[in-house]
């Protein structure tokens, strides 16, 4: 079987090319790298949101690409201030 790397499905052998993402297929997925449980010089600042749901929003957006994300909810309370 051949396996796209960015979007991960499975496809048959005489497949190729991923048609979703255009990219040709592997024999194996990468296997992915494990991220930061706590902020680093690897973490980088996407923006600042002032509404909890709408972060949360942003988090599944960015969690349904396969792209690690938290929100540091810490904000919130700085907004009363």
């Amino acid at each position: 079987m051949s396996f796209c790397p960015s979007c991960r499905y499975e496809y048959r052998p005489e497949v190729s090319v991923c048609p979703d993402c255009n990219v040709p297929l592997v024999e194996r997925i990468p296997a992915a790298g494990s991220a930061a449980v706590s902020p680093d010089d690897s973490w980088v600042v996407v923006g600042k949101i002032a509404s909890q749901l709408k972060s949360e929003m942003a988090k599944e957006s960015l969690d349904s690409q396969n792209i690690p994300s938290v929100v540091l909810s810490s904000y919130f309370g700085a907004l009363g201030r």
